[in-house]
């Protein structure tokens, strides 16, 4: 008799935001340890653990809220014909399916096809070096924002945000300082992601990408 061992899941990778298929055999997990799953992109990891092999933890890093959630089965449901969503407290939006393996594959295809078409139908695939990229460093910025960590020291906090193919250009609207980000390869992005304020100064030029970044945008 063949017992499948397997737990089957996607998530929505934080580069790109489209669903990743894992397959992951519960040997693998250790009692009370968590056991970590790398994106296949690199960008990000998530992890899996139990207790007593009755339940399973997923604690998931999330894109949409950039915050972490975490999701609590119990094991003979997820090994069923049945499939179960993980979404983002926020936004609602999907970010972990797990259950039925071909269930998983029909709606990661469906959906991975829905970001396609809504990419191409805003012209992004063909205006940014890589559009995948582009958005998520976007994101990343109107998060720090939102946290009242994008400024200029010169008491301004209007700024201005335009989109190059291979760049984003912060400008300040009162002395006109300018700071360029970088957004087309996966160093680019995870240092966007590692950036928690971008703090501009008076009428000077700063820059961050892959070859030259410090963890904060201050152009000193």
């Amino acid at each position: 008799m063949i017992i499948d061992s397997s737990i089957f899941i996607a998530v929505r990778c934080g580069a790109c935001s489209k669903l990743e298929t894992h397959e992951i055999s519960i040997f693998r997990l250790e009692k009370g340890q968590y056991y970590k799953v790398d994106c296949l992109c690199g960008s990000y990891a998530f992890y899996i653990k139990t207790y007593d092999f009755k339940n399973i933890l997923f604690k998931i890093p999330c894109s949409c809220c950039d915050g972490e959630h975490i999701f609590n089965y119990r094991l003979k449901d997820i090994m069923g014909e049945t499939m179960h969503f993980g979404p983002c407290e926020t936004t609602r939006e999907v970010i972990l399916c797990v259950g039925n393996k071909i269930c998983i594959e029909e709606k990661v295809e469906r959906m991975n096809r829905e970001i396609d078409h809504i990419m191409e139908e805003l012209g992004y695939e063909t205006y940014f070096h890589n559009a995948d990229i582009m958005i998520e460093g976007v994101n990343r910025v109107h998060k720090i924002a939102e946290q009242h960590n994008l400024y200029c020291d010169c008491g301004s906090s209007e700024i201005d945000m335009n989109l190059f193919p291979d760049r984003i250009e912060l400008r300040c609207l009162k002395c006109s300082s300018l700071n360029v980000i970088y957004a087309e390869t996966r160093e680019d992005l995870l240092n966007i992601k590692n950036t928690h304020a971008i703090i501009m100064h008076e009428k000077t030029f700063a820059c961050i990408d892959a070859i030259n970044y410090r963890g904060e945008i201050n152009n000193k």
